[in-house]
């Protein structure tokens, strides 16, 4: 991109990436909450280590941000230690391994604890300096092939070591026996960057006044014209369109960043690193002719790579949330879980939330059951809708008498049929319907078992 090209495009985008940043921003803090909070729900976390949960929500919910490095795992360790002992564990993260088998984690952090964390990498590099068993050596790595650097050393098993100084400076601390694996790293980024002098990529603004990328790759004579967006959104097309490797298309991406305008970059650099550890992510879900109550609550469906299953998250305007697993289904499970999570009470908010998670796939569906010419369906523990014909009332069997007034001024029945139909409701439950199923089945394959032979004794 040309000085001139940044100039003009400027004047035209600026007052369009305002609130689009805003907006790309809000969205990311919501994706790294959501990712947080899946990671703490799953027992297995594959690698993956939560610290000071509360801390880094509550920080992110009041416009905080995030900021992260990569880490041997030999760093990492010496990194926990050094939050125990000198910040008494007050650093909150949470760390992501770079692979199965690999030597390396991502660590996540508040930026407002930036200073800190550089503080303690520096203690880390400076003990290793002084190793007089195992030399250390140190080089000055240029900002734009710093991220490129570490992940093709990350992709090759080159224990390195980044981070920016208080100056802005890029320092890497390597063993003195990785030495000739370090200079071939580094001869690769200058590979890179010399192979990118065929490559053009700008953002100007076409003939609506809307910012895209331009993207040109001579030696393969191709071009590509797409919506300006986030980095991450970049490096992926040039991944997938013109089979730059993952080191290539990073260093392609960050020279850029350099060229775009303040208002540019702010939207630019508004993604996350985290949004590849999805596997599936569907946020803010909605149906047609849904329930206002459920208006204050956000539905998310979030999938992890390596994780086991899909969860459905349920986020509230205070910022309490309840996961549920794809493999909960229990009506009355799901209702303990939106109870005791989002501290749900009335009974109308709740039949509408189990509503909603039930047209999502995430809870079994009501069953009916007949009281006379009446239908009966079971809504939640305390709420139960009746039928007769096209016309449906809703009642909270809690509340005896409001239920049974309801019933009687609804259908213009009498007090004792509205007591029937009341009991016949409470007595009803998805779960023993299930149960009702499950023995139905079993009578109907008991003749088999019957026919074993008694003299062998069942088996365990």
């Amino acid at each position: 991109m040309h000085g001139d090209d940044v100039a003009s495009a400027a004047v035209q985008v600026a007052t369009q990436l305002a609130p689009v940043a805003a907006d790309a921003a809000k969205g990311t803090v919501k994706l790294i909450m959501d990712i947080i909070k899946a990671i703490k729900e799953n027992a297995d976390k594959k690698g993956h280590e939560l610290h000071g949960d509360v801390k880094l929500l509550s920080n992110l919910r009041q416009g905080g941000e995030m900021n992260n490095i990569t880490l041997t795992k030999e760093d990492f360790e010496r990194f926990k230690q050094e939050n125990k002992d000198k910040f008494k564990n007050d650093i909150a993260y949470f760390s992501v391994p770079k692979g199965k088998d690999s030597n390396f984690v991502e660590l996540h952090f508040l930026k407002s604890d930036n200073a800190v964390v550089t503080e303690i990498m520096g203690q880390i590099t400076n003990e290793k300096l002084q190793k007089a068993e195992q030399p250390y050596k140190m080089f000055m790595v240029d900002k734009e092939k710093a991220e490129a650097f570490q992940e093709y050393c990350v992709n090759n098993d080159i224990p390195v070591n980044l981070y920016e100084t208080e100056k802005g400076e890029i320092k890497c601390i390597y063993a003195a026996s990785d030495e000739m694996k370090v200079k071939k790293a580094s001869e690769k980024m200058t590979e890179i960057k010399n192979e990118l002098q065929n490559t053009s990529i700008e953002v100007k603004t076409d003939d609506k006044g809307k910012p895209k990328f331009y993207i040109n790759d001579i030696e393969q004579n191709k071009s590509i014209t797409m919506r300006f967006g986030e980095k991450e959104k970049l490096q992926r097309v040039l991944q997938e369109q013109f089979g730059y490797s993952k080191e290539k298309s990073i260093t392609a991406a960050n020279i850029l960043n350099s060229k775009l305008t303040e208002e540019q970059k702010r939207f630019y650099n508004s993604g996350t690193k985290l949004a590849e550890q999805l596997e599936h992510y569907e946020r803010n879900i909605r149906f047609e002719n849904e329930s206002i109550i459920t208006n204050d609550f956000s539905f998310s469906k979030i999938k992890l790579k390596n994780f086991p299953d899909t969860k459905l998250m349920i986020t509230d305007k205070e910022g309490n949330y309840a996961i549920i697993s794809e493999n909960v289904k229990d009506r009355n499970a799901v209702e303990d879980i939106l109870k005791n999570n989002l501290k749900i009470e009335n009974t109308e908010q709740m039949n509408a939330l189990l509503a909603k998670t039930e047209k999502v796939g995430y809870v079994n569906p009501t069953e009916s059951i007949s009281q006379g010419s009446y239908n009966i369906n079971r809504l939640s523990k305390n709420g139960a809708e009746v039928t007769l014909d096209d016309k449906k009332v809703v009642i909270d069997i809690s509340d005896r008498t409001t239920a049974k007034n309801t019933l009687m001024s609804e259908f213009g029945m009498n007090g004792k049929k509205a007591d029937k139909i009341i009991d016949k409701a409470g007595k009803q439950s998805i779960t023993n319907n299930l149960v009702k199923k499950a023995k139905s089945v079993t009578e109907k394959v008991q003749p088999m078992i019957q026919k074993k032979n008694k003299k062998i004794g069942s088996r365990t």
